[in-house]
């Protein structure tokens, strides 16, 4: 289950990594690209924000640098650019997400993830709100509406 987000309501565009049919990027359109399973071959996140990054910036992918802002979000290094991404992962899938001229954030999960404890893992991540959109769920639907709300809530943060 992959979720993204932007500060600026923009709705991303999903598609499927594919080193040889890169999306063009937009200010308008931000768009996140998903990536894995056994048979989808070894491509990190990095490499795919290389590859994204400099086709939209005209290099090399070789000379695109990563580092991290003060929150340990991911960045381009070098000098600023309204180019934005973010990354995630979990077991052999990666999302990433980007977009021009906004914040951008995504998250990818498994939607067969379990939660140990879902009624205290409610109390501690959701709001009251959110809470009470799960009340009197149980079991797998209760464990796939916490995955779902909290991996929008990591897109966002």
């Amino acid at each position: 289950m992959a979720a993204a987000a932007t500060k600026g309501g923009a709705i991303p565009v999903v598609r499927t990594f594919d080193p040889d049919d890169l999306p063009p990027l937009r200010v308008d359109a931000p768009v996140v690209l998903v990536h894995g399973g056994p048979s989808a071959g070894a491509v990190d996140g990095r490499t795919i924000v290389q590859l994204v990054a400099a086709r939209h910036l005209g290099v090399d992918p070789a000379v695109i640098e990563i580092d991290r802002a003060d929150r340990g979000k991911p960045r381009l290094g070098g000098a600023p650019s309204p180019f934005a991404f973010n990354l995630s992962d979990a077991d052999d899938h990666v999302a990433a997400a980007f977009g021009l001229g906004l914040e951008i954030g995504v998250d990818i999960e498994r939607a067969d993830r379990r939660t140990v404890e879902p009624e205290r893992f409610a109390r501690r991540v959701l709001s009251v709100a959110e809470r009470a959109a799960i009340e009197g769920l149980e079991g797998d639907a209760l464990d796939r509406a916490l995955i779902r709300m909290w991996t929008r809530k990591e897109a966002v943060l």
